[in-house]
């Protein structure tokens, strides 16, 4: 697995981060592990423990590290090995949006000789 790439974009009253990586895996296998919420902890420091199901339409409860607090996404968006999105916060002072996606690797061709 290579180093991810970090990105980070501050305008007035907003900030959006990124962080790409490439995993050497199939799409399927990364999707199950990101719907797996009592398993997300393992792989995610961000992440401390979450309550709910990761599936469309539910409203989770995502606690972190260091805080008593917890954050309620509610999932989104929905396409099975694809994308999903969970947004949360508290309008109209702050709106969290987190999106998954997952792309498979484009390859380059053989080199002919």
């Amino acid at each position: 697995m290579q180093e991810p790439k970090i990105t980070k974009a501050d305008a007035a009253f907003s900030m959006a981060c990124g962080v790409e990586v490439n995993i050497r895996a199939s799409s399927e296998h990364i999707w199950s592990l990101l719907i797996d919420a009592k398993s997300f902890p393992r792989w995610n420091s961000t992440v401390t423990r979450i309550e709910g199901d990761i599936r469309e339409g539910e409203k989770l409860r995502v606690h972190v590290p260091g805080m008593d607090r917890s954050f309620n996404p509610k999932v989104s968006d929905v396409v099975a090995a694809e994308h999903m999105t969970w947004t949360g916060g508290f309008a109209p002072l702050f709106q969290g949006v987190r999106i998954f996606t997952l792309r498979r690797a484009v390859t380059a061709p053989p080199i002919s000789r």
